[in-house]
């Protein structure tokens, strides 16, 4: 999850819950771009003059990306009937122009972009390296279509009817 203070939130669902109200939360166990995201971040940083050159993580706690922490969450929240599942699918591209464009120019990214805290320097490289990581991590053949695996925990619960 990407809130800061899940544990604060949940117990505002549980709150505003009807007894015997079932809430579902899901999370990312993994999520198949971040190697990439990193990886042309980390890249653009280290050809930049500007002093701070690491990579921050995503938004999310690693904690997070666990089903038995998911568990525990809801569990501590007071929730009962806790069913936590993985789900995966496959994204799913063309070819590598096709990646770079939801790397680059997508509506999504664009505040993980922003969180990365980049200048307009490094933000006009990480737009350039993007083709090479995944000339890099992915494959030779920029026209090889690939998929990138994305795996969400579903966790839902029930509010005691008391």
């Amino acid at each position: 999850m990407m809130i800061p203070d899940a544990s604060k939130a949940l117990g505002e669902m549980v709150r505003v819950l009807e007894p015997s109200g079932t809430i579902g939360i899901t999370t990312w166990h993994k999520v198949g771009w971040s190697p990439l995201f990193s990886e042309s971040i980390a890249r653009a940083k280290a050809s930049s003059h500007k002093e701070e050159k690491t990579t921050p993580p995503l938004p999310m706690r690693a904690d997070w990306s666990a089903e038995s922490y998911v568990r525990t969450v809801l569990e501590n929240a007071g929730f009962q009937n806790i069913v936590v599942s993985i789900f995966e699918t496959l994204w799913s591209f063309a070819n590598q122009d096709e990646c770079a464009k939801q790397l680059t120019q997508s509506r999504w990214i664009s505040p993980i972009i922003q969180n990365a805290n980049l200048t307009d320097e490094q933000r006009n490289k990480y737009n350039q390296v993007v083709h090479q990581v995944l000339l890099d991590l992915v494959s030779r053949d920029p026209n090889q279509p690939f998929d990138v695996s994305m795996v969400a925990i579903i966790g839902h619960g029930q509010k005691p009817s008391q």
